[in-house]
């Protein structure tokens, strides 16, 4: 593409300079010039007419591709950036999110723990009520037999 560039410039400076370097040339070189009040012609072999022509439409051509390249670029980075907005809020969405999880879950550990030292707390009472009711239960049977002795010695006397 780029050896294409060069040439397309070659023959740009060519009829540029051509018409000006022409009048140094001679006759016989294959180029004529007109003389100063009328327009300037420049004769060339058809060969290199046509060689220069395909040169040309191949350069248009690769232009007319390059533009309709960098239209769908510029489409295309304007769709990604669109994306590429959609999933930073995605993003902040599942951070935000995520947050409120994780502070759910602090809070549900923090319950729990509260939950433990009731359950722990609940469990001591338990016990002491259960040994106190072994303890009212051994008194109420020594109380028991001490009335049934009490009264069977009244009895027996």
């Amino acid at each position: 593409m780029w050896k294409r560039l060069k040439i397309g410039l070659m023959i740009i400076l060519c009829f540029v300079y051509l018409p000006s370097l022409s009048a140094y040339a001679s006759s016989d070189g294959g180029c004529s010039t007109q003389t100063a009040g009328q327009p300037m012609t420049i004769t060339m072999q058809l060969t290199q007419w046509n060689t220069l022509k395909q040169e040309l439409i191949e350069q248009e051509n690769d232009l007319t591709q390059l533009k309709q390249k960098l239209q769908m670029l510029k489409s295309t980075s304007s769709e990604q950036m669109q994306l590429l907005e959609n999933l930073q809020n995605e993003l902040n969405a599942t951070k935000k999110a995520l947050q409120n999880a994780n502070s759910s879950l602090t809070e549900c550990q923090n319950a729990l723990n509260e939950s433990k030292a009731s359950l722990q707390i609940l469990s001591n009472q338990i016990k002491v009520l259960e040994h106190k009711q072994v303890v009212t239960r051994r008194q109420r049977d020594v109380y028991a037999l001490v009335a049934a002795i009490s009264l069977g010695s009244v009895i027996a006397r």
